[in-house]
């Protein structure tokens, strides 16, 4: 007999179950289980979209302002945007910044510049019933030139 093992050992002799055999057992234990789920999260290509037929997309390469009761002239874009990162707590990306209002001798010295976007706080929205960026921030060099908290229209 093996060192430390007796009859006794795990009362295998008491029941019948000779040594090396399998002895079925049970027991109850408490168990918690906790999981993660990524999720895919869109942005608005219209950024502050309280228009109907808003569209969603993952890594957009325009994305432009849609206020209520502003003319379509006179919306601020960001076109040929690249993702940098996209999908997680925060997306990154650059592009250049157009103002559709600017005139040929207007001066607009923010139209045509290269910009930083960064979008974060993603949340669920049930009128698209999707996980969306739900703020928007729009550097020029270091400084935040605008910053947009997008929200949902239901």
């Amino acid at each position: 007999m093996p060192l430390g093992e007796s009859e006794s050992t795990c009362g295998r002799s008491s029941r019948g179950y000779p040594p090396g055999a399998d002895v079925p057992w049970q027991a109850v234990y408490a168990v918690r289980a906790e999981y993660e789920r990524l999720i895919p999260t869109t942005i608005r290509v219209y950024y502050e979209s309280y228009v109907s037929g808003a569209k969603w997309k993952d890594r957009p390469k325009t994305i432009q302002d849609s206020r209520a009761g502003t003319p379509r002239n006179v919306r601020e874009r960001v076109t040929g945007i690249k993702w940098r990162s996209f999908g997680g707590k925060r997306a990154v990306g650059r592009g250049t910044l157009r103002q559709d209002y600017c005139r040929v001798n207007d001066t607009c010295p923010q139209n045509g510049k290269r910009v930083r976007l960064v979008a974060s706080k993603p949340g669920y929205c049930k009128d698209s019933d999707k996980f969306e960026y739900l703020q928007l921030d729009i550097y020029i060099g270091k400084i935040a030139w605008s910053g947009h908290k997008i929200e949902c229209s239901a």
